[in-house]
């Protein structure tokens, strides 16, 4: 039986202190989702790595370039329509009423942050590059640079996410047959959002049946090459001709990172659009 193991090295949310905790809270408050994604995570363990990507793109979070970016890309993949679960299909599974309602922030929260995780591991391959964003630098601390127009609404606080040593046998094996669905000879990195949903094992139960099918018949990975095609677009809008900053000696090799952050997060951007649409719209 295949085990979920978290290979890719992490620096937990409740772990980041100074300068590495401001820059956490900074991408939560300027994505507007209550958690650090993986990307970040993962830079963070890197020395001097985030504070030098943060420096380059926090001006665009700041502006709202960033995120609009994103909002834009999110969309642009086509994907078929599927039925939502029953309600009696539901408590079957032994989920409530209220557990639809905390899947649901998870997969909004999910499809708020990936476009721009997407994005962001574009344009960080750029800066690695010898790029720049088309943006001033700003200081790593003040918040009074946000944008003036209306912010999108921050999405409820979500359950932890649990460490790999944290799930049960049962349910690890079946985040790793969900994730071996796109990537069949993986196993560095099982994505964060089945890490989150793994406190409903009753609706992880659910999916394999409904997603499996659509992974085989080529769905998901056309949905790829359009969301990376999109991210590319946006991410040459964002940038000019070098790099001011001088690229921390920790950065080098983290191109094949970056790489498998690139195809695993459209995959989960198409993955999530796909979840979200099963939820029950019936009374539960």
């Amino acid at each position: 039986m295949a085990i979920f193991q978290a290979t890719l090295p992490e620096l937990p949310e409740a772990e980041a202190q100074s300068e590495l905790g401001v820059i956490y809270g900074e991408i939560r408050a300027f994505a507007r989702v209550p958690f650090v994604a993986l990307l970040y995570r993962h830079l963070a363990t890197r020395p001097g790595v985030l504070p030098w990507v943060w420096q380059a793109l926090r001006p665009g979070f700041a502006s709202g370039a960033i995120p609009d970016a994103a909002g834009r890309l999110a969309e642009v993949a086509r994907l078929p329509v599927r039925l939502p679960l029953r309600a009696a299909e539901w408590r079957m599974a032994g989920l409530t009423a209220e557990d639809c309602v905390q899947i649901e922030h998870v997969l909004d929260a999910y499809h708020r942050a990936n476009p721009i995780n997407l994005l962001v591991a574009c344009l960080i391959k750029r800066l690695a590059s010898g790029a720049e964003l088309a943006s001033a630098p700003a200081s790593i601390g003040g918040m009074d640079d946000r944008p003036s127009r209306p912010s999108r609404p921050m999405i409820p606080p979500l359950k932890p996410l649990l460490p790999a040593a944290a799930i049960p046998a049962e349910i690890s094996a079946r985040l790793a047959a969900l994730a071996s669905f796109g990537q069949p000879q993986s196993g560095a990195m099982t994505p964060s959002l089945y890490r989150h949903l793994a406190h409903w094992p009753g609706y992880l139960a659910l999916l394999p049946a409904r997603l499996e099918p659509v992974f085989r018949q080529g769905v998901i990975a056309t949905a790829v090459k359009t969301y990376r095609r999109a991210a590319d677009e946006e991410a040459d809008g964002l940038l000019l001709a070098a790099r001011a900053q001088p690229m921390p000696e920790a950065a080098n090799g983290l191109g094949e990172t970056l790489d498998a952050f690139a195809a695993l997060i459209p995959e989960m951007i198409a993955v999530g659009r796909l979840a979200r649409a099963l939820l029950p719209r019936e009374a539960i």
